[in-house]
């Protein structure tokens, strides 16, 4: 009796452990699949997808880049009030318990290769490799729209002078300029910048998820966690996650800033000789002021805060302890 109850056990072990390698082979193998399918121009709407799921994991490319996903919800929002049982819920990927797992599993790869390196384990290694592909994706993307604006304003501007001077040039030619100006370099940079910024937004979300359930993790393990704890936790989740949710929006396009003025400083150098430097040299002395700026305002915002909090943890302790002289 023994021998098949272990017998039993065993096999069920076996299958469970079946069933978790079956699982877990398809996503090492195909780690990028369901992210590729979104280059996909138009994909239709599966038959056993939820409709109160977000649906940007089954958008295509138009759809998700021009935010077209978003025209039901707000049409509905338009003709009446939306119920809150009809806003959509994030997927599995796209929540912050699944995103936290991976940000964890991800510092603590980063804890044991500082112990191996011999240095301290820093945060924004394990952030880099959490959000990596998809920044050096926005990077490509900046690249490309750059390149583009560029060519229209030096190519295609010029040869259309060139045809509006020259009467005798056939005027398909200079329809082709005209279409080729609008669409190459202007409306396809454009919808290029639109996907790059969502992109941007997207990660930010993941990211800021993920760091916020990890404080949430980590404060309900801690015993005792001084008079600060609240204020600490308040000034986190409000300025720290604005922060950090911005710079992974806008921090992909600081790779776009020396591609920048390196084409502008050559063609200004250029259209306008020397003189355009002094421009230049006068726009980059605003950095230093603005950094100092930025200082004092936000040292200023964290006391103001964590003062507000103390004041209002007082007041609460002050008020139970009239309440408790008045009842005795």
């Amino acid at each position: 009796m023994m021998l098949v109850e272990a017998t039993e056990k065993y096999s069920e072990a076996e299958n469970l452990k079946g069933n978790e390698t079956d699982c877990q082979s398809p996503r090492k193998e195909l780690k990028y699949s369901r992210a590729l399918k979104q280059i996909i121009p138009i994909r239709p709407s599966p038959k056993h997808e939820k409709r109160n799921v977000l649906p940007t994991r089954y958008a295509g490319f138009i759809s998700f880049f021009s935010v077209g996903w978003l025209t039901s919800m707000m049409w509905k929002a338009f003709k009446q009030k939306l119920d809150p049982k009809e806003i959509w819920s994030l997927p599995r990927e796209e929540g912050s318990e699944e995103n936290s797992k991976r940000l964890e599993r991800l510092w603590c790869e980063e804890i044991s290769k500082a112990k191996i390196d011999n240095r301290d384990p820093e945060l924004w290694r394990a952030v880099w490799r959490f959000c990596r592909t998809r920044v050096i994706v926005n990077q490509i993307l900046i690249i490309i729209i750059d390149v583009l604006f560029f060519s229209g304003s030096l190519l295609y501007t010029k040869k259309i002078l060139e045809y509006i001077d020259d009467m005798t040039v056939d005027i398909r030619y200079g329809t082709m300029l005209i279409v080729g100006k609008l669409f190459l370099c202007t409306l396809f940079p454009i919808f290029l910048f639109s996907a790059a910024y969502l992109i941007g937004i997207h990660t930010s979300s993941r990211l800021t998820g993920a760091l916020q359930a990890l404080m949430y993790k980590k404060t309900l393990t801690l015993k005792t966690g001084g008079e600060n704890l609240s204020a600490q936790v308040v000034n986190i989740c409000s300025n720290d996650m604005e922060r950090i949710f911005e710079a992974s929006v806008s921090g992909t396009f600081l790779v776009d800033v020396p591609f920048t003025y390196s084409f502008c400083l050559m063609y200004s150098v250029y259209v306008f000789g020397p003189w355009s430097l002094v421009g230049f040299g006068i726009y980059f002395l605003f950095y230093p002021i603005t950094k100092d700026c930025y200082k004092v305002c936000y040292q200023t915002s964290n006391g103001v805060l964590m003062k507000g909090v103390e004041f209002a943890g007082t007041t609460k302790h002050r008020r139970q302890f009239c309440e408790v002289q008045f009842t005795t």
